[in-house]
């Protein structure tokens, strides 16, 4: 029960992305703006908390999937069909 108190005390308020800096390295990578949905607000949330924008996560798996199923060819797609292979690379 001591180390879970201490740990306790220990806790700081966390300012969330005061000065904006996670939200611009966001927008800068090559993806649509919210496309990332509730993970770019967890990384937000995690990098804010950890105190950098490279804090490290240990254990952590990715799983990148997606799928070019001719709807640029359709014209309903907001981005052409090369962008899906560069975006996944973005990703990894």
């Amino acid at each position: 029960m001591r180390l879970l108190n201490q740990t306790i005390e220990d806790i700081e308020e966390v300012s969330i992305d005061p000065d904006g800096e996670i939200r611009d390295r966001l927008n800068k990578l090559a993806i649509p703006s919210g496309s990332l949905g509730r993970l770019e607000e967890f990384a937000t949330v995690y990098a804010s908390i950890k105190g950098s924008i490279n804090a490290p996560i240990r254990h952590k798996v990715v799983f990148t999937m997606a799928g070019d199923h001719g709807v640029s060819s359709e014209g309903v797609s907001a981005f052409p069909q090369e962008v899906t292979r560069q975006m996944v690379e973005n990703f990894l």
